[in-house]
């Protein structure tokens, strides 16, 4: 499945370059000014599997921010991994980025945003906050690095209730799984990569049918990142 960059984002060449934020690798995130609270206060109602998505949504706006800017395939195939890990966290490998190749303006936030979110999606079940926390620190990057924050939060405004009318978190059965075997079950419905065009429809069953393709689209890949 082609993991195309989102029309919604409006990113062009001329508005990629020049880079038009402070980036210090020493600093990382003391230099974000944005306010994550309003993000994770319109989150607190959604599904697990949502605000995981949600993460992985807000992912794309850094990735697809840094498109032709670099040429390592690693960013792509750790969202076409994400994706995947959104189903089941198994799909996804343990790994981590060697941080020395992953400095400056460019590659130095794709390296924050790519270990953040691995952890939101990997260790989420077991330890919720790393999810949110996940979510802010994604936010707040990604407000941080996009040519036009103001389109982002236009975004943000039209997508969060878009979840919430069709992903809201629902009390799981606290006795349906107590071995703990059903990994990822208790996330809530599948999220479908639609949700997060305000220009299309969408409905559950689309969204599982997109994933099901994904999910049989990437068994034949090398994704060094995917354990399928």
């Amino acid at each position: 499945m082609d993991l195309t960059c989102p029309n919604y984002m409006c990113y062009t060449a001329a508005n990629r370059l020049p880079l038009r934020y402070l980036w210090d690798d020493t600093r990382a995130s003391r230099d974000f000014v944005s306010d994550p609270s309003p993000v994770l206060e319109a989150a607190g109602p959604i599904s697990v599997r949502a605000r995981m998505a949600l993460c992985i949504a807000l992912y794309e706006w850094v990735m697809w921010r840094f498109d032709g800017l670099h040429d390592d395939p690693a960013p792509r195939q750790f969202l076409q991994a994400a994706w995947c890990a959104s189903v089941d966290p198994r799909t996804i490998r343990f790994f981590e980025l060697e941080r020395n190749a992953w400095i400056g303006p460019v590659r130095g936030p794709l390296w924050c945003a790519i270990t953040w979110l691995r952890a939101a999606l990997a260790d989420g079940d077991a330890k919720p906050a790393e999810t949110i926390d996940g979510l802010q620190y994604l936010t707040r990057l990604a407000l941080h690095t996009v040519p036009q924050p103001a389109l982002l939060q236009q975004w943000l405004a039209a997508v969060l209730p878009r979840l919430l009318r069709h992903h809201p978190h629902r009390p799981d059965d606290l006795f349906a799984d107590l071995l703990g075997r059903r990994i990822g079950a208790h996330r809530g419905t599948l999220v479908g990569r639609d949700v997060f065009d305000p220009g299309l429809s969408y409905d559950l069953p689309g969204a599982d049918h997109w994933i099901e393709e994904l999910l049989y689209q990437s068994r034949a890949t090398s994704n060094p990142y995917l354990a399928l």
